[in-house]
């Protein structure tokens, strides 16, 4: 991440058009005044707290020791901004990859400026500042994207009323449906890069917006810049991921297709338990990964772990997966004594057949 993405992300705030690289200058100015006025401080990376509103969390291996290995040979070019804490330490403010690449190298302290907490802007601000520099500097990953916009629901009056993680998607696929309807989603496109009162006037005119959340969401949509039919079909499917896919993502900055494809991988198409599912999908990851697997491939491999089970493979999981998922909750004595009848019997015709076999 560039000093100008990492910094313009905290100030671009409340704009309806916020221009990452129109802030340079401001940004390069704040931080010799913080210079000027506190000078520049050695601080030790063990004190130092990532800021957890920060949208951008996946940062992949490769930009780590990138970073890691430019400190090692150029030196420290800019000092990272931290935010004092009441507990002597600090938050992270801006320079997060420039520590994960210090960390990376074994160096323990870097050269830091201090803002002082009236100089902090309101966390919302700051955050959803955060959010439309990284759509613009295209840094931030679809999963980001997707907690992010759960997190701008979470400070919208309107918004925050729902269940935002299962509604947002729900809410989003029907208003969309009713805009095609209408035949309107050109419109709704056209809009991402209007003004918030051109904005506000299609809703309120297009005859396609029957609820007050969803004004509430296409408004907060568009206002960041972000086609809404896009975020239904390729960001907010991110939140449903599986553990182990989203943390791929963490880790290895896994693409958002693959991601999705691997995804696809669940019990019940396989036809297995799902701890047999997560099985199948680490290894694709690990592969994908390791090999460095493109999207067609991985999309190929996964046809194969479908197409590749054959009948009776397919017929004994459903039997170990019905079985495994027996649920004796409720049922009174008696019934529990026939069910244990029942399956004594089926192990003693198993304990026979495996005794002739």
């Amino acid at each position: 991440m560039s000093k100008s993405t990492g910094l313009a992300a905290k100030f671009a705030v409340a704009g309806d058009n916020v221009k990452v690289q129109n802030l340079e200058t401001q940004i390069e100015t704040l931080t010799q005044q913080l210079k000027h006025q506190n000078g520049l401080m050695r601080i030790d990376l063990s004190l130092i707290d990532r800021d957890e509103n920060q949208p951008r969390k996946v940062f992949s291996t490769k930009s780590i020791e990138q970073r890691g290995r430019s400190l090692e040979l150029h030196g420290q070019k800019t000092p990272i901004v931290l935010i004092p804490q009441p507990n002597g330490r600090y938050k992270l403010f801006d320079g997060e990859l420039r520590v994960l690449g210090a960390t990376y190298i074994n160096w323990t302290h870097l050269d830091a400026v201090i803002l002082p907490a009236d100089r902090v802007a309101m966390a919302i601000d700051i955050f959803r500042g955060q959010v439309i520099a990284g759509i613009q500097s295209q840094h931030l990953h679809d999963l980001d994207l997707a907690e992010a916009i759960v997190k701008l629901a979470a400070g919208d009056p309107i918004l925050s009323q729902l269940d935002i993680e299962t509604d947002l998607p729900r809410i989003l696929n029907t208003v969309l449906a009713r805009i095609k309807k209408h035949q309107a989603l050109s419109q709704l496109s056209e809009l991402v890069c209007r003004s918030r009162p051109e904005i506000e006037r299609w809703i309120a005119e297009s005859g396609a917006i029957e609820h007050q959340h969803e004004a509430a969401l296409l408004q907060m949509l568009l206002e960041l810049q972000l086609n809404p039919k896009t975020v239904s079909n390729h960001v907010l499917p991110m939140l449903s991921l599986p553990l182990e896919v989203k943390e791929a993502i963490r880790t290895h900055d896994l693409e958002s297709s693959k991601a999705a494809a691997i995804a696809k991988l669940t019990a019940e198409r396989l036809g297995t338990t799902e701890d047999n599912a997560v099985s199948v999908r680490t290894e694709l990851i690990e592969k994908t990964i390791a090999q460095k697997l493109s999207l067609p491939v991985v999309r190929s491999e996964c046809a194969q772990c479908l197409t590749g089970l054959d009948t009776g493979s397919t017929r004994m999981n459903k039997i170990v997966k019905s079985i495994s998922s027996l649920d004796l909750d409720g049922l009174a004595e008696n019934e529990i004594r026939t069910i244990q009848k029942s399956l004594k019997d089926k192990l003693a015709q198993i304990q026979q057949f495996l005794k002739t076999s």
